[in-house]
């Protein structure tokens, strides 16, 4: 099951040592048939946040950039969403002309306190 907006802020609060300028990312991450974490597949930065009034959800997208966002703008951002959208990293990709966009759930979340990055989960496919 997806988690919501309301999740990932309240995630943000809970952890007295995530402050507001560690950087976002999304990890993908492969799990075995018994639902264990195989491998991780990437780690990507947060480059944009594109709030789906229509779908009622939230999508996290990497374009390619080297620069993550820092959690005080995605907190900022999220600020006037709607706390039970839906959570999802929108991965796009172009082959041979053609456009495609897979929006995977986010599952989780989880940081790394010394490289100061804040990541949120998602199931690779």
């Amino acid at each position: 099951m997806s988690k919501l907006v309301i999740d990932l802020v309240d995630e943000f609060k809970s952890l007295d040592e995530v402050e507001e300028d560690f950087d976002l990312f999304i990890m993908s991450i492969k799990i075995d048939d018994e639902g264990e974490i195989e491998s991780t597949a990437s780690i990507e930065p947060v480059s944009k946040i594109v709030i789906d009034d229509e779908n009622h959800e939230c999508l996290f997208h990497s374009i390619t950039t080297d620069k993550a966002m820092n959690m005080a703008n995605v907190i900022d951002e999220l600020v006037s969403v709607n706390t039970e959208y839906a959570l999802g990293f929108a991965e796009e990709n172009t082959i041979d002309d053609s456009y495609e966009r897979i929006d995977n759930p986010i599952i989780g979340f989880g940081e790394n306190i010394e490289q100061r990055k804040f990541f949120i989960v998602c199931q690779a496919f």
